[in-house]
């Protein structure tokens, strides 16, 4: 009897949460359809026509389901099927993104989980409570009237049939072989070598473009890795660059702090790298690098201060007094928009105060690879632009 009731009380809970929560997704998706068409697909950024498309597919999914389990109720349990379908790629394709933008260091996201859990949850209650409370429910498209010695429109119980078992047992399938272990294996992979392994993206290089004031390029430099977030450039003051970020550098089972410095024409002049700690909340990334004496100096998210001579070579460690603190570099990147990837030429235009500002194309004149991403579009001392793209590395396919 307890039972009955604490289901009778938790099934409506969780069946209203539910609905709210689509609507809320409707709501979100919408917002950022009307206000920015940005968004990203299993860790590659979406922009312009393609992340319209796809926040505007996402909208009205959540609005339509939304709408099935408010107006007909007759239909709640593949309704709900479809909504666990959803909510679980939602929260796959979120997952793949964080872990890839963030190196490894973060798994999936806490409320996409809970989004995904809350229809599982009221999935089964809904059936718990069928079975434990049986009734009369009208089957879909079946009016049967009332009789004398019954309550008008009173028909044939309903409960689960086959298809909605072999759907559900569908969908757990489906939650557990793309979900569940892939979630399990992204929090062993801290600790256990080779499944780490298993996650490494493909081997790409890293295209550095040099384009002056007027949208022109100057020259271009290759270096091997694969960018995990947007890059940082420091200008120097004779004449050079430096970039630094985090990288996936092949050979390399971890992620590693990268910096890395070039010369006036972007020749490579000297190649810095540290593997970041697994699973660390601050695993030792480059936050910002300075100049002193003709050494370089990396503040480490750590609070270590790294100093490198001219030629990258670490010259001596020691603690400091900037952890935590972010150290925002004259040459961070600013706002782009980028034509479609993957393509062989992709036009670029510069966003500057809500204005959009120059327009410049971007090739591999080296090795005539595609450009897969772009990572940053950084500004020079000069009035040009440094802008690091994704190439897949020589050989190594799409």
């Amino acid at each position: 009897m307890k039972g009955k009731k604490l289901i009778g009380s938790i099934e409506p809970f969780l069946h209203y949460s539910l609905i709210a929560i689509l609507i809320l997704a409707a709501l979100a998706f919408s917002f950022v359809f009307f206000i920015n068409w940005e968004d990203w697909f299993f860790g590659t950024k979406l922009d312009g026509m393609p992340a319209g498309l796809y926040l505007f597919i996402k909208a009205i999914t959540a609005i339509l389901l939304a709408y099935l389990l408010i107006r007909w109720s007759r239909y709640r349990s593949p309704a709900t099927l479809v909504t666990i379908a959803f909510f679980g790629f939602l929260f796959f394709d979120s997952a793949v993104t964080i872990q890839k933008n963030s190196g490894g260091r973060e798994l999936f996201s806490v409320v996409l989980a809970l989004f995904l859990l809350i229809p599982i949850l009221s999935l089964i209650a809904h059936h718990l409570s069928l079975w434990m409370n049986p009734r009369r429910e009208p089957v879909a498209g079946e009016t049967v009237p009332g009789t004398s010695g019954s309550p008008e429109g009173e028909v044939k119980r309903r409960l689960p049939g086959p298809a909605v078992l072999i759907a559900g047992a569908i969908i757990a399938l489906v939650l557990v072989v793309f979900i569940l272990i892939p979630v399990l294996l992204s929090a062993l992979a801290p600790y256990v070598p080779f499944i780490a392994d298993l996650g490494a993206p493909p081997t790409r290089d890293t295209l550095i473009t040099k384009i002056d004031p007027r949208g022109t390029m100057e020259w271009q430099a290759v270096l091997p890795g694969y960018s995990l977030e947007p890059v940082q450039v420091l200008s120097l003051p004779e004449c050079g660059y430096i970039v630094y970020g985090t990288y996936w550098i092949s050979g390399k089972s971890v992620p590693a702090a990268r910096a890395a410095g070039l010369g006036c024409r972007g020749t490579p002049a000297w190649d810095f790298s540290r593997a970041l700690e697994r699973g660390a909340l601050m695993p030792g990334t480059i936050r910002s690098v300075k100049i002193s004496d003709r050494e370089y100096i990396l503040y480490l998210d750590t609070g270590k201060i790294l100093r490198l001579d001219s030629r990258g070579n670490v010259l001596g460690e020691e603690a400091g007094d900037n952890a935590g603190t972010l150290v925002v570099s004259a040459g961070s990147p600013i706002a782009y928009s980028a034509s479609m990837f993957p393509a062989i030429s992709v036009s670029v235009r510069i966003r500057s105060g809500g204005e959009e500002g120059v327009l410049f194309t971007i090739e591999d004149t080296h090795h005539h690879e595609e450009i897969l991403e772009i990572y940053s579009v950084n500004p020079t001392s000069d009035g040009g632009y440094l802008v690091s793209a994704s190439i897949n590395h020589p050989g190594a396919g799409t």
